[in-house]
Parts: structure tokens; sequence; C-alpha cells
């Protein structure tokens, strides 16, 4: 069981660091493969996984963690895809930093549902100076909230078809 958690883990990592792979089907796949409550235990480890791979993107864009260039060259795409121009992404920039309040609001709109992407406003969080502590504190819960109701999945049909 712990093996299996931390490969969830890991492969939660890798997904919110260079996503390739949905960790949907991932937390699907092992939450089916477990018994009882335990689909709560593979949606913590995808959780974990992925709020501290995305942690990465926050320190990058804090300026606080060199990135390889793969990396690098995301986030600018992701800074270029949110503003067209310089002077839009220091308006943006600005705007973000004296309204901590929404934007700490439309993150954890975007932990929990994926809307806009988690990467985006991961990046522009760490752009506007918020706190490893302050991200972790919004996302995780709702990152694992997110993940509880796809690990519940197999279960919930299961019940309903049976």
């Amino acid at each position: 069981m712990l093996q299996m958690l931390l490969g969830v883990a890991g492969t939660a990592f890798g997904s919110a660091v260079l996503p390739l792979v949905s960790i949907e089907l991932i937390i699907i796949g092992a939450a089916a493969g477990v018994s009882g409550h335990l689909w709560l235990a593979v949606a913590a480890a995808a959780a974990v996984g992925q709020v501290a791979g995305k942690s990465l993107y926050l320190l990058a864009a804090r300026s606080r963690l060199p990135l390889p260039s793969v990396l690098r060259r995301r986030i600018d795409a992701a800074v270029i895809t949110t503003a067209r121009s310089a002077g839009r992404f220091r308006r943006l920039r600005e705007h973000c930093e004296h309204s901590r309040p929404q934007l700490l609001s439309v993150l954890a709109v975007s932990s929990l549902t994926g809307l806009p992407p988690i990467m985006l406003t991961t990046v522009l969080a760490g752009l506007s100076g918020v706190r490893v502590g302050t991200y972790v504190a919004v996302c995780l819960p709702l990152r694992f909230a997110r993940f509880a109701v796809v690990a519940a999945a197999p279960d919930l049909l299961l019940a309903w078809l049976g």
C-alpha cells in the first residue's frame, strides 16, 4: 500500500511539473485497487504530490529557484499567454499584488476546478510574491477535495450499478 501511495504522489509531482499524464486517470486506477476508504489516502497522496510539484513554479516565478530551460520555457509561455505585451503584464502583476484576496480566491477556484489552469494561477501567485506557506494552505485542501471526488468515483459507480 505504501509503495502505491508513494507511486501516486511521485506521479502527481511529475504531472504537476510536466503534465504529460492525467493525474485523474492515475487516481482512478489506484483508487479502484484499494478497499474501504483507502481512496482518501490515494487522494491525499495525489494532492501532496501535485502541490509540491506546482510549488516549484511558484518558487521559480518568485525567482527563488533556478529551473532547467524546459521548465523556464513553460513558465515564460504561461506568462506570455497571460499578457501578450510587457505593459499589460506589468499592469496584471501590479493588480495581483494590490488585490491579494482576489488572487487567492482565483487560486482557490483553480485548485478545486482546474479553471483557470492551476499552473497559470500558480505563476501569477509567484510573480505577486505569494509565500509558499500561503500557497500550500490555499491549494492543498482544495486539491485534496478535487482528488477525493475523483478517487471516490469507482466506489460510487459500483454502488450505483450494484
